[in-house]
């Protein structure tokens, strides 16, 4: 299907429609969200081409047991995946988010125990930013040449796990590795075998 130049999000998982399944649509340039999903569990968002949304590509709202896996999510004009208002237990596995204005992959508002395994998110504002959640794991992602950074933590983010992920900084910005601004006192992460 091609879901395109809606007035709104582009297709919309609303509360409680579990189980469904967004599988191979390409969803541009919908005047809200490309793809969200709303107190949902166990929907599966995969193979979809999310691009050019005003607001997010693809966007969970306190919704868990989710799955988005191979995706491409580009060039979105504020994040690219959005994990959201304790949206917890996900999996964001295999996608590609490039060129969105703001976050590539953003967890926020207490989405814990998420897993964000093998994505390749380039070339955004931020790379994966993590705020006020978790016990989230992050593997396997390259995270290249985002400007600001391309891990970021904030707040009260704490007990998160990094290991093996690709991280190259931005041209324009040497020093855009990792920031952690975390404010729990006594946090701590597991951040081995990155390079």
């Amino acid at each position: 299907n091609r879901v395109k130049s809606n007035g709104g999000r582009g297709i919309f998982i609303d509360v409680a429609s579990n189980n469904a399944v967004v599988t191979n649509n390409t969803v541009v340039s919908n005047a809200s969200d490309g793809i969200a999903v709303w107190s949902s569990s166990f929907a599966a968002l995969g193979g979809n081409i999310v691009e050019t949304s005003t607001v997010n590509g693809i966007y969970l709202n306190a919704s868990s047991s989710d799955s988005i896996s191979g995706n491409r999510v580009n060039s979105n004009s504020n994040h690219g995946i959005l994990v959201f208002s304790s949206s917890i237990n996900n999996l964001v596995s295999g996608n590609t988010a490039n060129g969105n204005t703001n976050v590539g992959i953003y967890l926020n508002s207490t989405s814990d125990n998420n897993r964000v395994l093998d994505n390749t998110v380039n070339s955004n504002s931020y790379g994966i930013y993590v705020s006020a959640s978790v016990n989230n794991v992050m593997v396997h992602n390259t995270v290249d040449s985002n400007v600001q950074y391309q891990f970021y933590l904030e707040g009260a983010a704490s007990s998160d796990t990094f290991i093996k992920n690709n991280i190259r900084t931005s041209p324009t910005n040497p020093d855009s590795g990792v920031y952690n601004g975390a404010t729990l006192p006594g946090n701590r992460y597991a951040f081995t075998r990155n390079w």
